[in-house]
């Protein structure tokens, strides 16, 4: 085989080797795998999306702290990788699952860096609506509603446009109990 497509080859063969001893709960055995893939080829598809595998793992086990490291990781390394906004994304989820208040602005601050750096992405829509989603969770309404707002009227075709508009509708009856006016 050409030199090339061996190193193609052997990448993601390190990656399914990494996945397998995650499977088998070998985590020191999956790092180490990754390790070497990262060492070796540390631009390749399989490098990049090892993060992705070692981050599911780790949330899977419910270390969402080490998980939201690794897909940050992920995007710091890799900005202009197509997975970036994906790990973005897992990033969100993983810090609004812990729960406090503390960790869904977190959240909602991710969300806010996949918007900013990824806004030709399809995950912007998902991301806008789960920020409104997180500040209604906070109690913050009327951030919420902006935030619908701005989808349905960014969004007017959206497939899911329900979605906003459903919530929308929601913050207005939690205002609207909020003023007795």
């Amino acid at each position: 085989l050409p030199a090339e497509l061996l190193e193609e080859v052997e990448a993601n063969l390190l990656l399914l080797k990494g996945e397998a001893r995650y499977a088998r709960a070998d985590k020191t055995g999956a790092l180490q795998v990754f390790s070497t893939l990262r060492d070796r080829y540390p631009q390749s598809g399989p490098a990049i999306l090892s993060y992705l595998v070692e981050s599911r793992a780790e949330s899977n086990q419910d270390n969402l702290v080490s998980a939201q490291q690794s897909l940050i990781n992920l995007v710091d390394r890799f900005p202009n990788s197509e997975y970036a906004p994906i790990a973005l994304w897992e990033a969100a989820l993983n810090a609004a699952q812990r729960g406090l208040a503390i960790h869904l602005q977190e959240a909602i601050t991710i969300l806010e860096r996949l918007v900013t750096e990824y806004s030709s992405h399809g995950l912007v829509y998902y991301a806008r609506l789960k920020q409104g989603d997180l500040a209604r969770r906070l109690n913050d309404f009327p951030t919420a509603l902006l935030l619908y707002e701005r989808l349905l009227a960014q969004y007017p075709q959206h497939p899911e446009r329900y979605r906003a508009e459903i919530s929308r509708a929601d913050c207005l009856m939690a205002l609207g109990s909020e003023d007795a006016a």
